[in-house]
């Protein structure tokens, strides 16, 4: 369980999806944010950008696709993402570490595998970060 309520934002299309997703994170201690589509992903991005550790974006969705989404950010922040889609082939993977992805799974997945990624994607950019590390003083 994580230490404090890191805000994931979860973007996926498919209602379902999106909902097991946040539901079971939330069960973990993580606040959720949600986003049906690209536009909305981004509106949601450009308003709560403070408070977002992590985006869980799908690939496609009509409009504005995960791919574009995760360019868009880029261009102005190092939030980590990762990838859920049904796209599984490599070149797939490839171009989405290329454009910036921190992770990538392939659905259908396992909770048990999405929380131990995004706990790892957590722990490894708040330590890159600064976050939670003394810089002076006395243990």
């Amino acid at each position: 369980m994580p230490e404090t309520q890191n805000c994931i934002l979860v973007v996926d299309d498919d209602k379902r999806m999106r909902k097991a997703v946040m539901d079971f994170l939330a069960t973990g201690g993580y606040r959720m944010l949600a986003a049906g589509d690209g536009e909305e992903a981004w509106d949601s991005f450009q308003k709560n950008k403070e408070s977002i550790e992590l985006i869980l974006l799908d690939i496609m969705m009509p409009g504005k696709d995960g791919m574009a989404v995760l360019r868009k950010i880029r261009m102005e922040s190092e939030i980590p993402v990762i990838l859920l889609t049904a796209k599984d082939r490599e070149t797939d993977q490839i171009t989405g570490f290329r454009q910036g992805a921190d992770d990538y799974i392939t659905k259908p997945f396992s909770p048990a595998l999405l929380e131990a990624r995004v706990e790892s994607v957590l722990k490894r950019t708040k330590r890159e970060s600064g976050r939670g590390i003394i810089k002076e003083g006395r243990l």
